[in-house]
């Protein structure tokens, strides 16, 4: 349904659950050309989480820049709905993504240089977009490979930001085993003790043709997350620094430590092959919740301090 600068619960799938929907939110100026898209893709451990949780976001982001702003709803694996198990929520995902790239000329934005943020499991999502397995196996102790998508999707997307992000799940397990149960209701498994997550961890994963050298991925993590350590951070700049060790790199990625970063949060750019910088963003906690502002102007993305009408990111789950 419309209502004045947004267009609520749109349908891009046909599954009996009802979520796979989306919100858009449109600016409230009047912009000479269609205003380009954000992309929002919310965690919550594959169980829990609702886009109607970032309207606050959505409705600061549009009304303090030209952007357009997508939340996507996916299915979840809950005791409602047993069967939705891994790819179904990245599939999700990546349906939205392909509804909005083939619908933006009946719908008031463009998806050239298209940015996704994720948080958390969203994260992981998001960076599935632009990245993909290098693993594929039959073995049934191992989790599915990720779904396929379309490379002119790929092609849309500009930036990626991670939040707070899960993007290695053995190494998750590693450091945290009571997280097994989340995990295993949201990966089907015949044996629990021997399940493996190579194929979905960033570890084994790489860019795309049509990503490589071109997509910036921006890292942030809060310090005030309890739920999280820093590694999964440092798993995938691990990751990304093999991926541009080649001989036509620019140079390598350097690792920042938290300890050193006078604000209480790390953030990381990374761009292809070319261009590695640190950046430090500034994160004021409350209680449980992490206000925060994404502030884009197509040539740089900065995350900047907000005091009134921040996008809430929830760290009181995963």
């Amino acid at each position: 349904m419309t209502d004045g600068q947004k267009c609520l619960n749109l349908e891009y799938g046909c599954a009996d659950e009802g979520r796979q929907t989306l919100d858009l939110f449109f600016p409230t100026s009047t912009p000479t050309s269609p205003p380009k898209l954000l992309v929002f893709v919310h965690g919550g451990a594959w169980r829990t989480g609702s886009k109607d949780e970032f309207y606050d976001m959505a409705h600061a982001l549009v009304t303090r820049s030209e952007l357009a702003v997508a939340l996507i709803e996916y299915r979840l694996s809950t005791s409602d709905a047993p069967n939705v198990k891994h790819p179904d929520h990245v599939q999700d995902v990546f349906d939205a993504l392909q509804y909005l790239v083939r619908n933006e000329k009946a719908l008031p934005y463009q998806t050239t240089h298209m940015v996704i943020v994720g948080h958390s499991v969203g994260a992981w999502m998001a960076l599935a977009a632009v990245m993909e397995p290098t693993i594929h196996t039959q073995d049934q102790n191992q989790a599915a490979s990720m779904p396929f998508l379309a490379p002119s999707i790929r092609s849309a997307i500009q930036k990626v930001v991670l939040v707070d992000p899960i993007l290695d799940l053995d190494a998750l397990l590693l450091e945290y085993p009571d997280y097994e149960g989340f995990v295993s209701n949201a990966f089907p498994s015949s044996d629990a003790e021997t399940r493996m997550y190579d194929a979905v961890s960033v570890s084994s994963w790489t860019w795309t043709k049509q990503t490589q050298g071109r997509v910036r991925i921006v890292l942030m993590h809060s310090c005030d997350d309890e739920l999280l350590s820093y590694a999964q951070v440092v798993v995938a700049l691990k990751r990304f620094s093999v991926l541009c060790s080649s001989d036509d790199a620019g140079h390598d990625v350097q690792i920042p430590q938290p300890s050193s970063h006078a604000c209480n949060s790390l953030a990381y750019w990374y761009r292809g092959k070319t261009q590695t910088e640190s950046v430090s963003a500034h994160f004021q906690s409350d209680s449980m919740r992490v206000p925060m502002e994404i502030q884009v102007d197509w040539h740089s993305l900065s995350v900047g301090e907000t005091k009134s009408i921040g996008a809430n990111t929830d760290t009181g789950t995963l």
